[in-house]
């Protein structure tokens, strides 16, 4: 929940990635805070991307494509975050 570390794991052979990060996870719209603003914000970016640009990383469920499965997945973390983190 604050900028540090972001640590990757491969799911198929458990090799790890880390990179520093200025940004907190889920903190689409900027302000310090993921909350449900948040949601909406990449809800907008998903059905609307040309009007509603966002500059942080949001593909949460690491298929490749920001889309609804990730706000979604944003969704499920607001509501309910030790049950659902970021990826």
């Amino acid at each position: 929940d604050a900028p540090g570390i972001l640590t990757y794991t491969c799911a198929d052979c458990g090799a790890t990635k880390t990179e520093e990060v200025d940004f907190i996870p889920g903190d689409i719209d900027g302000n310090g805070q993921v909350n449900r603003d948040d949601v909406i914000a990449l809800l907008l970016h998903v059905s609307m991307p040309d009007a509603f640009a966002i500059s942080v990383p949001a593909d949460f469920n690491g298929d490749g494509a920001v889309t609804r499965d990730d706000v979604i997945q944003l969704l499920l973390h607001v509501s309910m975050p030790d049950a659902f983190p970021l990826q």
